[in-house]
């Protein structure tokens, strides 16, 4: 564990602590996770979860698929964002990953803008592909643009106003989003529909359950094009057990 300590005029020590990065899976279930829609991974599957709503995908244009970092600040405080992205750019060599971020509500006020296109082009020159902020982003045209809709940024919404800086925060520790809890190294997969945490621990055995379920509906979709109706295919016509009643 490294911590930055700063101490403000006022004499208060204030401390942005960075947990250990713990060992991450090959890309290569990143790459195949970006050809896979996130409802996929959802059904009947524990370990991944969908963190709910209230997020919008406000740039991007793929399949967003990285490895969690979460990071907590202060309201309106984007320091502990800056110093993780410094610090993936000088030490980590390897991996895509997801910033994840939350707020304390240490502040009155939380519309300020924690995400901007700094970040996003920083970011994606530290092998950064995606962000999930609850709260809120500024700049989305911009990183659109230049970016060409590669980084994906989710947050509750955006804002022109500026983050204050202070030297507190959290990089690294886990984080809790609608009840979901996400850990560093968690698997993040986001589309238009949302963002879905998968487990660390259980992203293999995920990953493989979410390609026979996509099996599955190529198959199913087949039949759709032999003229096999969704009740015929899924076999539900005995749930209605004539219970179909036609009104005028």
């Amino acid at each position: 564990m490294l911590e930055y300590t700063s101490v403000r005029p006022e004499e208060l020590t204030m401390t942005v602590t960075l947990h250990k990065f713990p060992e991450i899976l090959e890309t290569y279930y990143l790459d195949e996770a970006r050809s896979m829609p996130a409802s996929y991974w959802t059904v009947g599957d524990k370990a991944a979860e969908s963190i709910g709503t209230g997020f919008s995908r406000f740039t991007g244009n793929r399949i967003m698929a990285g490895w969690a970092l979460p990071i907590t600040c202060d309201l309106g405080n984007d320091f502990p964002i800056l110093v993780a992205l410094q610090y993936i750019f000088k030490n980590i060599s390897s991996g895509r990953w997801v910033i994840v971020v939350t707020e304390t509500g240490k502040k009155e006020r939380g519309d300020y803008a924690l995400w901007n296109h700094l970040k996003s082009a920083t970011g994606w020159e530290a092998g950064v592909v995606g962000c999930v902020v609850d709260g809120f982003a500024q700049d989305i045209e911009e990183t659109t643009d230049k970016l060409g809709g590669e980084f994906c940024i989710y947050s509750r919404g955006t804002s022109p106003a500026h983050p204050d800086r202070s030297p507190s925060g959290l990089i690294g520790a886990p984080v809790e989003i609608n009840g979901v809890t996400i850990h560093t190294g968690d698997l993040i997969i986001g589309d238009l529909d949302g963002i879905v945490r998968i487990k660390k621990s259980h992203v293999i055995e995920s990953f493989k359950s979410s390609r026979e379920k996509i099996i599955d509906t190529v198959n199913r979709l087949a039949q759709i094009r032999e003229g096999r109706s969704a009740m015929d295919i899924l076999n539900l016509h005995g749930v209605l057990n004539g219970n179909l009643k036609e009104v005028e």
